[in-house]
């Protein structure tokens, strides 16, 4: 989920967990629907070393309309543990 708050955006995940001891986990937006990790990334930084919630604050300037996923992977070893789409919600 992507809110809102006085103008800034963050990130909230509650299942975003990578395994315990995993080097260098990062949180991605990437625009890419696959999930790939390439130099349009965002980069939002250390996922949770085993803990399932995440919250992101999303760097003021990022095109939001142009995120199409959010991506935990080892930055390391170009290993991905998840990734899911991010879907726009209407409030009502």
């Amino acid at each position: 989920m992507i809110a809102e708050d006085a103008g800034a955006l963050t990130l909230k995940l509650s299942e975003a967990s990578s395994p315990p001891g995993a080097p260098d986990v990062r949180v991605y937006l990437s625009p890419d629907p696959d999930g790939g990790i390439d130099a349009s990334a965002i980069d939002l930084g250390p996922a949770p070393d085993g803990e399932p919630a995440l919250t992101r604050r999303i760097p003021e300037g990022t095109e939001i309309a142009r995120v199409r996923t959010v991506v935990i992977q080892c930055r390391v070893f170009s290993v991905r543990f998840g990734h899911g789409s991010l879907v726009p919600v209407r409030r009502p």
